[in-house]
């Protein structure tokens, strides 16, 4: 595919946009992402249970590691979907779209090396410290030294980020392209991806609070209601995120971000 960056992103319309798209089709999103949600709820109530009582010391359970395996193979399954969507019109047909194949594998594989790579920035950040004897000092130079690593990831993020939207619909294992494509938008590209996902992930967090009271108030059969209505919120915050990198994408790599959005 060839580039064709037509300058900066314009990033409010293409927020707001992203959140249409989910808003206007969150029908027939529901009906082909709904079983994922229900294996991630299932999953995440037999974590809950096993991991009350652990300590810092403790080994993560089995249940926590199926959480974790399963919170990234439903979310690369739900981003492909919609990546393809937005990017070919391909719209769900119900419980057919419901799968995971070669094209969500390397997905979630991509989604593992990005993920290792911020972990291996960290730590090679904090081996400095200690090396330069940084550490024991604390105070603003260790403060300092952790915004530098996490801003170094999110720069890294955003410029690897449209290589998800281009898995998913071109089926290259390595599109190296999409580096080039996002030069002078990482700072865009990191506040949109805050700005469609983050709002849904905070009401998800707050959702977990009012389960939690529930629960302690012995209103059981309400907090389970209210703990699904929050993953489906999470769940939106996938796809709004996904949405965005997905007109992210067509902008600066297909140079069609005002295509009309694929019928069903």
């Amino acid at each position: 595919m060839a580039e064709q960056n037509r300058g900066p992103l314009p990033l409010l319309p293409l927020v707001a946009r992203s959140y249409a798209f989910v808003l206007t089709g969150l029908r027939p999103l529901l009906a082909a992402t709904w079983p994922w949600i229900g294996v991630v709820y299932i999953a995440g109530r037999a974590a809950t249970g096993v991991s009350s009582g652990l300590t810092v010391e403790d080994e993560v359970p089995s249940a926590l590691w199926i959480l974790i395996v399963t919170n990234l193979v439903a979310s690369s399954a739900v981003s492909v979907l919609c990546h393809r969507i937005i990017i070919l019109g391909e719209w769900p047909a119900g419980l057919r779209s419901v799968h995971f194949g070669r094209r969500e594998f390397h997905y979630l594989l991509a989604l593992l090396v990005v993920g290792f790579a911020v972990a291996c920035i960290m730590l090679l950040l904090t081996g400095l410290m200690r090396a330069v004897g940084l550490e024991s000092r604390g105070g603003i130079i260790g403060a300092s030294a952790v915004v530098l690593a996490s801003l170094t990831s999110l720069v890294l993020y955003a410029r690897v980020s449209l290589a998800f939207p281009d898995l998913a619909v071109s089926g290259k294992r390595f599109p190296l392209h999409v580096w080039n494509a996002s030069r002078g938008q990482t700072a865009r590209i990191i506040l949109g991806m805050a700005l469609s996902g983050m709002p849904s992930v905070l009401i998800a967090q707050q959702l977990i609070v009012v389960v939690a009271i529930l629960q302690v108030k012995g209103l059981t059969s309400i907090a389970i209601f209210v703990d699904i209505f929050g993953l489906i919120v999470t769940f939106i915050a996938i796809m709004s995120s996904a949405a965005f990198l997905s007109f992210t994408y067509q902008w600066l790599v297909l140079g069609s971000a005002w295509s009309s959005i694929g019928k069903k």
